[in-house]
């Protein structure tokens, strides 16, 4: 029986991830996500919170960065 396509791929990227084994490290990501709603990220500003509706701001300042470590275990 012939294989798919998908099943050779399957099996290149799982032989590739153990080859890569030790060489691959941990990868450091920033993700922008938005200023939820009463989350600690809003109730700690303590000046109030500012409208970007009414122009009491800016809006590119309704976003928090947060730094993410990803350990790399395979690829696929």
């Amino acid at each position: 029986m012939a294989k798919s396509d998908q099943d050779i791929y399957n099996g290149n990227a799982q032989k590739l991830s153990e080859l890569s084994v030790g060489h691959l490290g941990v990868e450091h990501d920033v993700v922008l996500s938005p200023l939820q709603h009463d989350s600690p990220g809003e109730i700690a500003q303590t000046e109030g919170v500012a409208d970007w509706g009414r122009n009491e701001c800016e809006p590119m300042y309704l976003t928090a960065l947060m730094r993410q470590n990803q350990k790399l275990r395979c690829i696929v």
